[in-house]
């Protein structure tokens, strides 16, 4: 019996204690099909390529008197008749974005904890892959990430392969919360040790999930009070957007808010749990009804790197982690245990981070005199067209972007645009 299952039946049991009446639950609650479906089956499904198993539901009920759901013939086939499903063929990958003209010119660096191999404590793989051509340019594994092993990791690179023009990372403070820029200070001793070697360095901005839930509470409390009990009550609950939408003041209680409608509202109604610091949320701002403009509003508070369903998301990760249960957590979230394995599982692993996040509350915020103000769209000037001609031919493209404030593949882009002609490859590489 699965984790969700079981709190499923806990539910119902305290819902109805003195009526409530076990059933089967779990296993093989039907026993073996019949021959003369297994029969059929043999011979109806080599005529489909793939099958089309709505199709075969409805031909073994008006041919067999057999009748059983889409879904449940298709588990069946897979599972009895997997040799007469043909395995789909293999797609060529797509990329969504522009890879870099040639190699060299950007490494993508990241690093992964997980347990490797058996051993009392985890991890952490540190990969840096040429984004041109995809191949690895090294991988180390290391007990601890720390500065030091991330120098150690590139020095063993940079003598095998030579240097890049540019690397990517992400946002982690020891790389440097920001790219670097020729005339802008190192923001780490990463960054100050890749400005020795010429190196470029390209970070992902952003917030940790707790930094960006501080920066939306606090915005939303200070200027738009009508919208600060939504976003907590998504911050907090986890709700997805569709049931954010359909949610009504009188399904929230006391202890608990009944989710009834949204993208699940077919698997039925589930409650989710109020937390303390969303109780305080609710009482200082108590909810009428999804303020008008929502989706607008949202669209203002979002970050440069908006993630879909980011509150959501940051309320599921750090559930996980509190109540360290991933079948709890994945039946309040009315999701499957093993979609918390794979989106959520182990993503924060700071106890002060975890414990900042459920003590988050107006009081907390307003004792603390938190001042944010969130990034918001602001129009790019452009240099004019000479100004930019004589830009793109003082340095490589990644180097002029990063002093506009724009990708080098916007600046290419507008470079295009204004029919300014740049440098061939190979113009930049060092004899």
């Amino acid at each position: 019996m699965s984790h969700t299952r079981l709190y499923e039946l806990r539910y119902a049991f305290l819902r109805d204690k003195g009526g409530y009446e076990p059933k089967p639950s779990g296993g093989a609650r039907r026993g073996a099909w019949p021959a003369k479906v297994d029969a059929f089956l043999e011979g109806f499904l080599p005529l489909q390529n793939p099958p089309n198993y709505q199709l075969v539901a409805d031909e073994l009920d008006r041919l067999c008197g057999f009748k059983r759901a889409r879904s449940t013939v298709e588990a069946h086939v897979k599972s009895h008749h997997a040799h007469l499903v043909p395995a789909p063929q293999r797609k060529a990958r797509t990329y969504r974005r522009f890879r870099r003209a040639r190699i060299g010119e950007l490494y993508q660096h990241d690093s992964s904890i997980h347990q490797w191999w058996p051993a009392p404590e985890k991890q952490y793989l540190l990969l840096t892959i040429d984004d041109h051509s995809g191949r690895n340019v090294a991988g180390s594994f290391v007990s601890a990430e720390t500065t030091w092993n991330h120098f150690q990791h590139f020095r063993r690179a940079f003598e095998v392969h030579g240097l890049p023009e540019a690397i990517y990372t992400d946002a982690l403070s020891l790389f440097g919360s920001s790219s670097s820029t020729d005339n802008g200070d190192p923001k780490s001793q990463f960054q100050r040790a890749l400005r020795g070697l010429g190196v470029a360095h390209l970070g992902l901005p952003g917030y940790s999930s707790h930094q960006f839930s501080v920066s939306v509470e606090t915005e939303l409390m200070t200027t738009d009070d009508v919208a600060a009990e939504s976003v907590a009550i998504a911050l907090f609950a986890g709700l997805r957007p569709s049931e954010l939408t359909d949610l009504k003041p009188a399904d929230i209680r006391k202890e608990s808010i009944l989710i009834r409608g949204g993208k699940m509202r077919r698997s039925g109604n589930r409650v989710v749990p109020l937390p303390e610091n969303l109780k305080a949320w609710l009482v200082a701002f108590p909810f009428t009804e999804l303020p008008g403009g929502w989706d607008y509003k949202m669209k203002q508070l979002k970050a440069k790197h908006w993630v879909q369903d980011i509150l959501r998301h940051t309320s599921s990760s750090h559930q996980a982690e509190r109540d360290n249960n991933e079948g709890l957590t994945a039946f309040n979230n009315g999701t499957s245990k093993g979609m918390m394995d794979i989106h959520y599982r182990d993503l924060i692993g700071d106890a002060v981070i975890i414990s900042a996040y459920w003590s988050l509350t107006p009081a907390a915020i307003r004792r603390a005199g938190v001042k944010v103000t969130l990034p918001s769209g602001v129009k790019l000037k452009w240099p004019s067209k000479a100004a930019l001609k004589k830009l793109v031919w003082q340095k490589p493209l990644i180097h002029a972007a990063t002093d506009i404030g724009v990708s080098d593949v916007a600046l290419k882009k507008r470079c295009v645009k204004l029919g300014i002609e740049l440098p061939r490859q190979g113009h930049w590489i060092k004899g």
